[in-house]
Order: structure tokens, then sequence, then C-alpha cells
């Protein structure tokens, strides 16, 4: 993949400028019509064309730069540097002007409330046990594995991270079970948009479109939405105590240093928090459909766990990390390999600038391709191979791996997500032998599919024979 010349910030010299290209556009959709469903394909097709930075257009919603080179995202995001403050703001596409973005940690401009939204749920995870959450949460899943013939693994992970995500906004740190109809309903309404397109949904544009019954369903949606975490707030209101803040409400309801929020912002928080959430839940789905499909890695993970933990040991998270280097490498290696977050929510220039030699107009979309540099063969031998032992040897490694984006944009769950892929992987493995069912060819990469800017495997499933 070609690299662009220069590091970081360069000169602000005319001369030192270069012409962006990129594929050519019509005149009313620009390149709108050739990107593919799955974007991450279209942004690293073209820049095997025109290189690791190039233009692109969106017809009617303006001009966007394609990061799509390891040292151009790295020299873009990294932390504390004054590309990653100049490149911190979010582009919105209109319809979530119709939306309503104020309270979403995920679509506000860093200092527009971004940073102290960041802050807090930054707090409010340092005050809950988010160990013992995922250790029940993971339980709870082996328990389904157990007792089931046969398990669809996707749907099953979906429940956990549900779950998961729910004990940490409003059910107070504590968990439902899964056939709890609460818990159904409430997985049901705050999910029910999320097959719907933000980016390319066909009100951005053709903005009348919004009041016409293409979008009924959706204004209904968000409207139910509301009326159903209403009483959330309200309960934790009247038992609110700011010694202990037990989940995401509670911190929004005070408590926090640096963070003053009006409350009802908590229902658009969640609202927004559980699309770019899915991550997880797709990050912990490859990582089992890797290792069922490989077994010999499946033995070694075992043989792994055996040499570290006895029959009655519990899994956790130090051990995993400090004594498991090949869980570790397997969870690097489906990261890198399925590159679950293919592209970060778009960025947005806070002022004009030049970067790589390329001018940068304020307000231009940045789209950082993090599929890309993830199989790059010049990065990665064989790249698109499954091969866990490649982590082992940290001398080898490339630099710039960011499966969770990085700088002050990164994603605010990126330690717990690592910690719950540790504990789901050590303690599945632990306890089980995966199989898929036979008769039924489990999916592949190939197979994949893009849902909320995440890169799904299809549904699978499997047969858990307990191993003591």
């Amino acid at each position: 993949m070609a690299t662009s010349e220069g590091d970081g910030n360069d000169s602000q010299c005319p001369m030192l400028s270069k012409t962006l290209s990129g594929p050519s556009q019509s005149l009313l959709f620009g390149n709108l019509l050739q990107i593919d469903a799955n974007t991450h394909l279209s942004w690293t097709k073209w820049s095997k064309e025109f290189g690791s930075i190039y233009k692109v257009s969106f017809g009617p919603m303006g001009n966007a730069v394609v990061f799509s080179g390891v040292n151009e995202l790295a020299a873009a995001f990294e932390p504390e540097s004054e590309n990653d403050n100049t490149f911190s703001d979010r582009w919105r596409p209109p319809v979530l002007e119709k939306i309503g973005y104020a309270g979403s940690i995920s679509w506000e401009n860093w200092l527009e409330g971004a940073k102290q939204r960041k802050h807090l749920m930054k707090e409010v995870f340092r005050s809950m046990d988010i160990e013992g959450l995922l250790k029940k949460e993971v339980d709870a899943v082996c328990d389904v594995l157990s007792n089931k013939e046969q398990v669809d693994v996707c749907e099953l992970l979906n429940q956990a991270n549900n779950n998961i995500l729910l004990s940490l906004t409003l059910n107070r740190g504590d968990r439902y079970e899964y056939n709890d109809d609460e818990f159904k309903i409430l997985s049901e309404v705050i999910t029910s948009n999320h097959n719907r397109p933000v980016i390319a949904s066909p009100m951005n544009y053709v903005q009348c479109l919004w009041h016409t019954p293409l979008y009924n369903t959706m204004r209904r949606n968000y409207k139910c939405l509301k009326s159903t975490l209403q009483p959330y707030i309200d309960s934790h209101r009247a038992d609110f105590d700011s010694e202990n803040i037990r989940d995401l409400i509670d911190g929004y309801l005070g408590g926090i240093e640096e963070t003053s929020f009006d409350v009802q912002e908590a229902i658009d928080h969640i609202k927004f928090l559980f699309p770019p959430a899915c991550s997880l839940r797709v990050a912990m789905q490859w990582v089992i459909l890797f290792v069922t499909r490989n077994d010999d890695v499946q033995k070694k993970i075992q043989e792994e766990i055996d040499q570290v933990l006895t029959d009655a040991d519990e899994v956790n998270d130090e051990v995993v990390t400090n004594k498991m280097p090949y869980i570790n490498a397997v969870i690097k290696e489906s990261l890198r390999l399925a590159t679950p977050v293919v592209q970060l929510i778009p960025h947005c220039a806070i002022k004009d600038t030049n970067f790589k030699g390329y001018e940068i107009k304020k307000d231009t979309i940045i789209i950082p391709n993090l599929w890309g540099p993830n199989h790059d063969p010049e990065n990665w031998v064989d790249p698109f191979v499954f091969k866990p032992d490649r982590w082992l040897n940290v001398d080898n490694l490339p630099p710039g791996f960011m499966p969770f984006g990085s700088g002050l944009r990164k994603c605010d769950g990126y330690l717990m997500s690592m910690t719950a892929l540790r504990i789901l992987t050590a303690t599945v493995f632990k306890r089980f032998h995966l199989k898929g069912v036979e008769g039924e060819k489990l999916p592949s990469l190939e197979d994949s599919f893009m849902l909320v800017g995440c890169n799904h495997p299809n549904h699978f499933n499997v047969i858990a024979t307990n191993r003591h």
C-alpha cells in the first residue's frame, strides 16, 4: 500500500502542498453510488490506486478525505498530538440533526460535551466492579452452552452484550436473566433502530423525506425509547446516593467531579451508546468463531489454561493478561483479521491544516479506514490467514495496531472490552471444547457483513462438550 511522505503535522509552506487525488465522481451523487455496502472494501481498494490519503465525494453531504495507511492513522490520532486535536470533532449527517445528537458521546464534538462525557464514563466505570460484572455474564454464557444441545453463538453473545450494557447504564450493576421479560423489552426498544443506516440514510440527501412515512418507524421507535427509559431515571433519582455511583444514570445525577449534565441527557447517551458498543459483541463472536474453526488453536489454548489453572481455579483477568500469552495472541489476531471496527465514526477537521503535505480544510470529513492497514501485505505476512503465533514475537510486529481507535476519540470501553474478551476466551475454553454442528458449515471472513459500522460474522451454531 502506498504511504505518503512526511511525518506528523507538516509545514504550512504552500510549496509543500500536494493535490489530493481520488476516484472520478458524478456531479449529483459524487462517489456515493460507487461505494460498496462493505464500505471498508471500497476504501481499501481505492487506497491501492490513489495512495494512503485520498479524497472522495459524498455528493450533497460534502467532501471527505480517507486515511487508509498505518503511518497516516498513527500520525493523525497520536495521543496528545496536535493532529489528534485537529481531527477530534465529528462529522454529523443531517439525519442526526433530526434524531438529536446532544447527549451522544459518539457524535458530539470533543469540546461540545464529548470530553466531559468521556470523563464521566471513566469515573462511573471506576466506581463499579467491572470484572465481577463481566464474570457473572460469562458464567451465564457458559450455563447456556452447558445446558443446550447446540447454541447460536451470535444470538447468545448478542444477549450477553446487551446485558453488560444494561448493567453499566441503568440496572445498577446487576444483570438480567436472558428470559426476563424486562430484559427482552429493553433490548428490543434500545436496539430497534440499529438496522437503520445513519450515514447512508436517504434523508441525508433529500432532507424533506424526514416528514414522510419513510421515517415514521424511526420517529416512533425513538419516542418509545424515551418513554421506556424515563421510569429508570425516576427510580434512580428516588434512591440516589452520591457516595455510591452504581451505573451511568447515577453518574448523570451527580457525584462525578468536572461534569454537569441534565440527567435527561442520559437517555440520549444510552441511545447512542449501544450501536458503537456492538463492537464488543462482534469481537466476542469472531474470537469464538476463529477458535472453533481452528481445532489446533483450541487445543493450544486449553493446554495453556491447564498449565496455569487447576480445575478449581477461577479465571481472573490479571492471570490471563500476565500468564497466558497465547490467549492474548488469539484475541489480537482475531481483532486484526476480522477488524470488528472496520472504520471509525467519521471525524472532522476543526480548522484548516496541512497534514502529510496535503491541505485539509476546516469541516472536511475524515474517514479512518482500519481494515486496510490490518490486511496490508506490506505490514503482515499472509494477512488473510489466522496466525495467532505472529503476536508472540513483539519485535516482528508492525506499529500502529488500533482495534478500537486511538487518541482523544478512542473507544471509551476499550479496556473493559479487552477484559471481557480475555475472561470470555479463558473461561469458555477452560470449561468446554467447541465444535460446529455436523452438516452445517461454519462461516468464514468472506461471509461477513456490515451493520452499525462493524464487521459481523454470519450466525453459527456450536456444540459445547464439557472438558471436566
